[in-house]
């Protein structure tokens, strides 16, 4: 709780800063709007390892394919300070595939399991920053900045098909067909704290901008909702995970703007986000359980089963819109 706590604090600063603009003058300020579209594609994979020897037991991998976005960022500039917010939403669609493999044989995938993947209407993004700009000359800036990221994310399947070998490899002939697996549903939170720098390179028409971050402090929680091992019924269990890490994310980005006006821009660009691994403690219930979860409130049914479980984000999002300046 004192991490959770660390990040509350962190988003209340970060908030009081940007409503503390509201107190300047309206020629002390400069405020701009920016609405945007794009594109995502990336995968959410969860791992689940041994508790004897750490070795990979399961993997989950949801796919974010050509997945649409609509955004809405604001920007408030007082001198050389810059408070920043934007929000994302998905729009939810079909999105790819969601491959479910165990290794029940040590480096032999042993069951693979093929579904259709779907986003609903819970899955978005919202950022809030601040930076402090630096002239390098007359044409460069830079500017070290800070973050607070939280990121939902909501999946589901369909019916699905796959191969189970006991004692063989999947694609092995002994390995027997199931043309019906029933639906395997994540739910991911995903709170960040990133420190990062931004380069920019300002011409007349043009701007360029580039962005590098990492991240010292993540908290990560996670629920995924699957069928029993009979793999015919309706019966559920369900996996909860928290992980906290530091220097397990890293994000980066460019924007190009050209200058239509005094008071517009067109802007396209591409923003990566990448995690690696992060481990926690893992927790089963046997009984469908409400999706109450995260920093404020733990499931209070859970039964630790002494395996780890591993979650890792690759995401890399294509975007076009305009700047407005108010």
């Amino acid at each position: 709780m004192f991490l959770a706590k660390k990040v509350r604090k962190t988003a209340v600063i970060l908030i009081f800063l940007c409503f503390s603009a509201l107190g300047w003058s309206s020629e002390q300020i400069k405020w701009s709007l920016s609405p945007s579209f794009g594109l995502i594609n990336g995968k959410i994979g969860e791992y689940l390892y041994s508790s004897i020897n750490d070795r990979l037991l399961s993997y989950l991998e949801f796919n974010e394919n050509s997945l649409p976005y609509i955004s809405l960022g604001t920007k408030i500039s007082h001198n050389n300070s810059n408070f920043t917010a934007d929000v994302q939403y998905k729009i939810p669609a079909q999105c790819g595939l969601m491959t479910d493999s165990d290794w029940k044989i040590k480096n032999i995938k042993t069951n693979y399991g093929i579904f259709n993947n779907y986003t609903d209407y819970k899955n978005f993004n919202f950022n809030l920053g601040y930076g402090f700009y630096f002239n390098l000359g007359s044409r460069f800036y830079i500017q070290p900045q800070i973050q607070l990221m939280y990121r939902h994310y909501s999946f589901y399947t369909d019916i699905g098909y796959g191969w189970y070998g006991n004692n063989c490899a999947w694609n092995e002939p002994e390995a027997t067909y199931y043309p019906k697996l029933s639906h395997i549903n994540l739910i991911m939170q995903n709170y960040s704290l990133f420190i990062g720098i931004d380069f920019e390179y300002v011409m007349d028409k043009v701007k360029f901008k580039f962005n590098a971050a990492t991240s010292p402090l993540m908290i990560n929680y996670a629920i995924d909702f699957h069928a029993d091992d009979n793999k015919n019924t309706n019966n559920i269990h369900s996996t909860y995970t928290k992980q906290i890490s530091s220097f397990y994310a890293y994000k980066t980005g460019v924007v190009l703007e050209y200058k239509l006006s005094n008071k517009s821009s067109l802007t396209t660009g591409f923003d990566c986000l990448m995690t690696l691994v992060t481990k926690g403690p893992t927790g089963i219930d046997y009984n469908e359980p409400d999706e109450k979860f995260g920093l404020l409130e733990n499931p209070e049914d859970w039964k630790a089963i002494g395996q780890n479980t591993g979650n890792k984000i690759f995401e890399i999002g294509f975007n076009a819109g305009i700047r407005i300046d108010l």
